[in-house]
């Protein structure tokens, strides 16, 4: 049985991290406290940051902890008539929210695998704490500007056309989703688009860098 507080509903999960939320508990969920994006899960806890209330995650989390429970009552009634339809609908619930529902769109999930691969961190950054996404930007400005003198290049556009311009599209992407972010304007997400679209151009090689 359980009681207290627990992190549960962990949905759009790439790697370690993922969205969960902390449900009050009694033997089952009880209500949403609050939902936080886990950046780590180790046996010392969780080191993860607050985010808005997920209703995805909510609803998994309900979900699934109801359809476990369903299937240890039908199994324990298993003789009685009907438990078994409770035992499979159940099972059904529980495999389709837990293997399902709770993963992320393509698209999505290959825009958080390249932010990764370039920050070390997948959450988007307008879900990150202020403090973390400015420190983060802050490196990606110090890479890119790194890149564009020792590339001799002024744009980004002019970065990608140079041999290894594969990561060098990452990092203006990167650095534009933060931009953005930070500064709220139309134009650095715009940036983030074309420069996607590069990545998308060379998705070959991303996927060796990716899956590897």
């Amino acid at each position: 049985m359980r009681f207290g507080t627990r992190f549960i509903g962990a949905v759009d999960g790439i790697g370690d991290e993922s969205i969960r939320t902390r449900f009050r508990m009694f033997i089952v969920p009880l209500w949403p406290i609050e939902s936080h994006f886990v950046l780590e899960d180790s046996m010392d806890g969780f080191r993860s940051f607050p985010v808005p209330l997920n209703r995805r995650s909510v609803t998994l989390g309900y979900v699934r902890w109801w359809s476990f429970l369903g299937v240890v009552i039908g199994a324990i009634l298993w003789w009685e008539q009907g438990a078994y339809l409770l035992v499979t609908s159940s099972t059904i619930s529980w495999f389709a929210s837990a293997l399902i529902v709770g993963g992320c769109p393509a698209d999505t999930r290959n825009k958080r695998l390249v932010l990764k691969h370039i920050t070390g961190i997948s959450a988007p950054p307008e879900l990150q704490p202020a403090s973390m996404r400015d420190e983060i930007y802050s490196t990606l400005i110090a890479k890119f500007e790194t890149l564009q003198n020792r590339l001799q290049v002024s744009t980004w556009q002019e970065l990608v056309e140079q041999p290894g311009g594969e990561k060098a599209a990452a990092v203006a992407y990167a650095t534009a989703r933060y931009a953005n972010a930070c500064h709220s304007d139309p134009h650095h997400l715009q940036e983030a688009e074309q420069a996607w679209g590069c990545i998308s151009d060379n998705w070959n090689y991303w996927i060796n860098q990716l899956y590897p």
